[in-house]
């Protein structure tokens, strides 16, 4: 089965490759010559949308699409055949999003910003502010699929109680809704966590009226997309509700090459907020990780297994 890789990668990551496809024929992007034409290929591997796109007319082969990221809300599945199946690699970085998330809401209901804040400044305060325990504490996670149940494992072991929102209603936490359901639980919650994919049923999910639902002292933990929560909505209801606190590391708007980093809304100017530049999932050896096994999947699929992490497109088709 012919193959094209598309995109950079280092020796090591093009010998992961060369190893699992060495019974076929595997070509990177970069070596197709003009005169070679990519009409043969049946499978592509890539990271940038924005170069493949113009290529898929030409493509005439395709029959499956492996994204080497896990968000997939970027691609255009209106430019995709519809016999084509689109895979992601959402599980290769799943612990290391979990442990992300999970270390943001230990360091906000610890109080940790406020507290190295104060002793740097010279303020020993053992008092004020008052740290969270979290055991006896409900979480909400909102997405449970790979990342998110490792979430809930996480907060088990702390003694929490955890509600999940997936698209079954069914999983192993002690309380589980459909979206159709999250507004019934949100003043439930204590902490609720968003590890779910930025879809067209997702966006804007987090607005005025969810966040209104909410406690006052609540946590929202974000390590799914900005978008799933409405940007100024958010930034309103941390301004009047100072108990209520954000931990944010995706965001709304990313800096091209060389532009500052900025939002629509000061949030770092707020106390309440914890920020990180969407680095949840990098780890050492994450790029390596994530090219075995989305190589594997294509192996897979060629293989005639039952693919991972396949994308169901009405999900971004309008």
């Amino acid at each position: 089965m012919n193959i094209l890789i598309e995109g950079t990668y280092s020796e090591e990551e093009r010998e992961i490759f060369d190893h699992t496809f060495s019974r076929h024929n595997a070509t990177y992007l970069d070596d197709v010559t003009p005169e070679g034409g990519l009409g043969d290929a049946q499978v592509l591997v890539f990271r940038s949308w924005r170069t493949v796109a113009p290529l898929l007319p030409s493509m005439k082969r395709l029959a499956f699409m492996q994204y080497l990221f896990a968000g997939v809300d970027r691609l255009d599945f209106s430019k995709i055949p519809a016999h084509v199946t689109v895979a992601s690699c959402s599980v290769s970085n799943a612990t290391p999003v979990a442990e992300h998330a999970f270390a943001m809401l230990l360091a906000l209901s610890k109080r940790i910003k406020e507290h190295h804040e104060s002793v740097g400044k010279g303020v020993f305060s053992q008092q004020s502010p008052l740290a969270t325990e979290l055991a006896g504490k409900r979480i909400g996670i909102i997405g449970y699929g790979e990342i998110g149940a490792r979430i809930g494992r996480y907060a088990r072991a702390f003694e929490m109680e955890v509600y999940a929102v997936n698209s079954t209603g069914t999983s192993d936490a002690d309380i589980t809704v459909t979206l159709g359901g999250l507004h019934g639980i949100l003043h439930d919650l204590d902490f609720i966590v968003l590890s779910i994919p930025l879809t067209l049923h997702t966006r804007g999910l987090i607005d005025a009226s969810a966040l209104s639902m909410m406690q006052d002292d609540a946590t929202l933990i974000n390590v799914s997309r900005g978008e799933i929560i409405v940007e100024g909505d958010l930034y309103e209801h941390l301004v009047s509700h100072p108990d209520f606190s954000a931990g944010l590391d995706v965001w709304w708007h990313y800096p091209h090459k060389g532009e500052r980093w900025e939002q629509a809304h000061p949030f770092l100017e707020l106390p309440n907020v914890l920020a990180t530049p969407h680095n949840a999932a990098m780890v050492e050896g994450w790029r390596l990780r994530t090219v075995r096994y989305c190589s594997e999947n294509v192996l897979r699929y060629m293989e005639g297994k039952e693919v991972k992490n396949k994308v169901r497109k009405e999900d971004y088709l309008m």
